[in-house]
């Protein structure tokens, strides 16, 4: 089945933006993450309060339409044989349904339609469900209100569901709030019976708590047509959470953390954000299991799937977090009506306890002033310490602050100016003043902060003008500017002044044309501004401008003066250049070993990476390989590219370390996503074969798109797919495409067993490659077209194009040409033998075997062989299984070994030594193949033998636990 998930997930968190994609789509069945998790629009109920009656509806009945299809196995056990049989044709209907093949699904959803007209309630809810989504018809309201009201009139109660939010939304009929109460009131109603199969209950369960859930909205509505009450509303809202609705859950978190329509409540919020964080996972979880249930999935599909769930999942958990903290400002203001410092804080240890990095900065701020908690210093530089490891900048300037007041250690060697520089240089007002020598502002709330820097911005503070260009740039606790212009507009006007970082900005910008004309002359004089105030990173910039002579003519010494001044001012990356100067320019190696060292113990990246080399070089340093890649390693943990690029290779080549295609794989993965296109391409080929990191076809097309979209030349060093020879001048010929990633792309387009499955894709790129007179392509097309799972398959082109390989080369002159036609004579032998585009013969597939395995095939000469010595379509021959069989076990075929040695207990074989046999059979045990152990232990030899896990007293009698037993959530 061609299945593919895809829930988009974006979320601001008002530091930075977090986004996670993946799809699923059945045939063209799209599925919102909103019905499926959290409902992602109540984020803004954190400003806006109440749902709005249409968003609320809807998209739930279309989740458990589509969950109902993964119970359609099962008969009703109380029901007679007309229905029995009625649900067997709807379980056909579904499965036709899910088929890739677009002719199954015509065919599916008209015998779907038939059993609705037939008064089959689930046909008709499902029926309505398609026509509500559009999939596979035409969108159409008032379809879908017809066939959710046919079901409806049977009680059965998932479309008494879906016609209540169409009375509600007003789809396909006019608005009735009337008639909507009615229906949900019908299905929460103590003791109502429905017609319900057993495999349905939980989706009836989950029925009943959505209707006490729009019940509640209905009843909290202020819309016309509506009474407000909000006692039965809660009633409604209650119970709804408790039975696993997460749009209730959410809706009594956020009513009770604002007060506005019932009495604030601290505990009750967090009891409700922390029931909605577990109903989120819980059905994410369920949701991710309902998918994979209902069609076979590939091992790379259900992994692909599993991470991008955990990846929602987080992201899911983090926004709740973020509404956590969001209300708990909200009421900190203590100038506001809604004040209540108690409240925040217990909102914020819950957030806190989440790991979120703003509610530890925020919390940490109340303990040190004691406001909603007792005062407690020790607390508050814990919590400000790990959100500055978080990288929360408030932070580190309130850890500053305490630090500058003996109320804090240091961290590490950060001093109180480096956490200051940190958070100045990030764009926050408060610290630059700081800095300026300007005490009157102490600790402080994030807020607080935002809004003193907004209004110095009004007065055109220069300081503050930086600020504001910083956090929009990077949407700091305000919103993400995109429009680059308006950035650097920010920071001109903050240069007027001649404030030294909007200089330096500024001068940056003009060298790179970033929202602003690219002008190096003119970039030069803002740096210069900007150093002459000591300016470290001006400085630095300048001596980078000297060495490349961009804007001022390429001087030398001017730039290792530039440098010099930066490392003093206590620049490290400068140091690492400094030590490039000394290493190259005057051959003094030890000191430049001594700066590498001091700018990589400050967690320069670049200075660890070359720190590294030194010691791997014995450049300044006593040679020490352990150290060496000690920082390397380092240096590629902090995100350094081309030391990821090394480490990669170190692990690959195996000189200095033992060879681990695992670390290399790792290493060369963390490159390929910091940009570097060859580790794209090396990526690509190693999740496609496995090396170093499980097969997985997914990330393998990921990072082959990847490859082929990056601007950069390819990398023609390795153009030849494995495996295969094709003339270098053909493969050159098709550049700039590399060949060996077309290849891949196509030959992941031709795999039926995963998600990618695009079989007119493969065949119209295997055709080009094939019509430059490429072997490979003609090859992969052939089996193609010999699929006849694929819906367009062709047996005849097959045949054609295998004959036509075969004769072209079965005569060459290379070993290797010739082996496409022991292929093609390979292929043609299972033609014949499976009748596909010829005449089924068993005798002439046999032919076609032999002369597959006459040219060199391995395969062709193992099924030779042990056709030959199993007397299988062939008559029994010992002399010819034994030839061909030792053929290919010569070439490290286990298979072949294996029989061989079945053969030889039974008669020794005089080709074959004993020891030799012997020593075969234990490789290919050691590349496991189980058969072999057997067959080792008929000659005596215990080899390798699994270890016998003992019983523990009692354990037999222990009851296995049921795997597949729901969590619920109450």
């Amino acid at each position: 089945m061609n299945l593919r998930l895809v829930l988009n997930y974006e979320l601001n968190l008002g530091c930075g933006r977090a986004s996670i994609r993946n799809n699923i789509d059945v045939w063209d069945v799209w599925v919102n993450c909103t019905a499926l998790g959290l409902r992602l629009g109540a984020v803004g109920i954190v400003l806006g309060g109440m749902p709005s009656l249409p968003t609320c509806c809807f998209r739930f009945a279309m989740a458990l339409a589509l969950m109902s299809f993964t119970a359609w196995a099962q008969e009703d056990p109380f029901d007679g044989e007309r229905e029995v049989e009625a649900d067997l044709r709807y379980a056909e209907a579904l499965s036709l349904i899910y088929s890739p093949k677009e002719s199954d699904r015509k065919t599916g959803l008209k015998s779907l339609k038939k059993l609705a007209v037939e008064q089959h309630s689930r046909a008709q809810h499902a029926l309505a469900s398609f026509y509500r989504m559009g999939t596979g018809v035409e969108q159409n309201d008032e379809q879908a209100f017809r066939w959710f009201s046919e079901a409806a009139k049977r009680r059965y109660p998932m479309a008494m569901l879906g016609l209540a939010e169409a009375y509600v939304e007003g789809l396909g009929t006019e608005k009735d709030f009337e008639k909507a109460e009615e229906l949900l009131e019908a299905i929460v109603e103590k003791g109502a019976k429905f017609e319900t199969r057993v495999e349905e209950f939980g989706m009836v369960r989950q029925t009943k708590s959505r209707a006490n859930y729009l019940l509640g909205v209905l009843n909290s509505s202020e819309e016309e047509g509506l009474r407000k009450d909000m006692e039965k509303a809660l009633e409604h809202f209650e119970i709804a959470a408790h039975t696993g609705d997460r749009d209730a859950s959410m809706f009594l978190a956020i009513t009770y953390a604002e007060g506005k329509e019932i009495d604030k409540d601290v505990e009750k919020a967090k009891e409700y954000f922390q029931l909605l964080d577990l109903q989120t996972s819980d059905a994410y979880r369920r949701e991710m299991e309902s998918a994979t249930a209902g069609a076979p999935l590939s091992a790379d599909d259900s992994k692909n799937l599993k991470e991008e769930g955990e990846a929602i999942d987080y992201a899911i958990s983090q926004s709740i977090l973020a509404m956590e903290t969001q209300f708990a400002k909200q009421v900190l203001n203590s100038e506001g009506e809604d004040f209540d410092a108690e409240f925040a804080a217990g909102l914020l240890k819950l957030a806190s306890d989440g790991g979120f990095a703003e509610a530890k900065a925020e919390l940490g701020v109340l303990y040190y002033k004691g406001v909603g908690v007792e005062q407690d210093y020790e607390e508050a530089a814990k919590l400000l310490r790990e959100a500055v490891d978080q990288a929360w900048v408030v932070a580190s300037y309130n850890l500053a602050v305490m630090i500058s007041e003996g109320r804090a250690e240091p961290v590490g060697e950060q001093t109180v100016e480096d956490l200051l520089e940190y958070a100045a240089n990030t764009g926050l007002y408060v610290a630059q003043l700081r800095l300026d020598g300007d005490l009157s502002w102490g600790v402080i709330g994030s807020e607080e902060a935002k809004e003193l820097c907004l209004e110095m911005v009004e007065q055109e503070d220069p300081r503050a003008l930086f600020s504001l260009a910083r956090r929009k740039s990077i949407g700091c606790l305000v919103d993400l500017e995109e429009d680059q212009e308006k950035i650097a507009e920010l920071y001109r006007r903050s240069s007027k002044s001649g404030y030294h970082r909007a200089l330096h900005e500024m001068g940056v910008r003009h060298l790179t044309g970033v929202g602003v004309e690219v002008m190096p002359e003119a970039g030069m004089t803002y740096l210069r501004s900007a150093a002459n105030q000591n300016n470290a990173f001006a400085l630095y910039q300048m001596g980078v401008c000297y060495t490349s002579g961009i804007g001022v003519p390429q001087d030398y010494q001017e730039a290792f003066r530039c440098f010099e001044k930066s490392a003093d001012l206590g620049f490290y990356g400068a140091k690492n250049s400094l030590a490039v100067f000394y290493l190259a320019g005057y051959g003094d190696e030890y000191k430049a070993a001594q700066l590498y060292l001091e700018a990589a113990k400050k967690g320069e990246p670049t200075a660890a990476f070359n720190l590294g080399n030194c010691y791997l070089n014995g450049t300044g340093l006593k040679r020490n390989s352990a150290e060496g890649v000690s920082w390397i390693r380092k240096s590629a943990e902090l995100g350094h590219l081309p030391a990821c690029g090394q480490l990669s290779h170190i692990y690959e080549e195996g000189l200095i370390v033992d060879r681990d295609s695992v670390e290399a794989a790792f290493w060369r993965e963390r490159a390929a996503e910091l940009g570097n296109k060859y580790s794209m391409k090396q990526t690509a080929l190693n999740y496609f074969y496995g090396k170093g990191i499980p097969k997985n076809r997914g990330k393998a097309m990921y990072w082959v798109e990847a490859y082929m979209s990056h601007p950069e030349p390819v990398d023609s060093s390795s153009l030849m797919v494995a495996g295969e020879y094709e003339e270098a001048a053909l493969v050159q010929s098709l550049l700039p495409r590399d060949y060996s990633m077309v290849r891949m792309q196509a030959d992941l387009w031709a795999d039926a067993d995963w998600s990618g499955y695009q079989p007119e894709e493969a065949i119209e790129v295997l055709k080009e490659l094939g019509d430059e007179g490429l072997y490979g392509p003609r090859l992969k097309l052939a089996e193609l077209y010999s699929n006849e799972d694929y819906a367009k398959s062709h047996g005849k082109k097959a045949y054609s194009l295998y004959k036509s390989l075969y004769d072209k080369n079965r005569n060459a002159a290379n070993s290797r040409v010739r082996a496409f036609a022991g292929e093609a004579a390979l292929r043609l032998g299972r033609l014949y033998e499976e009748g596909v585009g010829v005449k089924a013969s068993v005798s002439k597939g046999f032919k076609w075997l032999e002369l597959a395995a006459d040219l060199g095939n391995l395969e062709a000469q193992y099924v030779c062989g042990k056709a030959y010595a199993l007397g299988e379509g062939v008559d029994q021959d010992r002399k010819k299984a034994i030839v061909w069989l030792l053929e290919a076990a010569k070439k490290g075929d286990g298979k072949s070994r294996v029989l061989l040695g079945r053969l030889y207990l039974e008669n020794p074989i005089a080709e074959l030594q004993k020891d030799t046999l012997i020593d075969w059979l234990k490789r290919s045990l050691d590349e496991g193949l189980a058969e072999a152990r057997g067959v080792l232990l008929k000659f005596g030899i215990e080899y390798r033998m699994p270890k016998k896990r003992e019983a523990t007293p009692g354990e037999e009698n222990e009851k296995e636990s049921d795997p597949w037993v729901p969590i619920e959530v109450a």
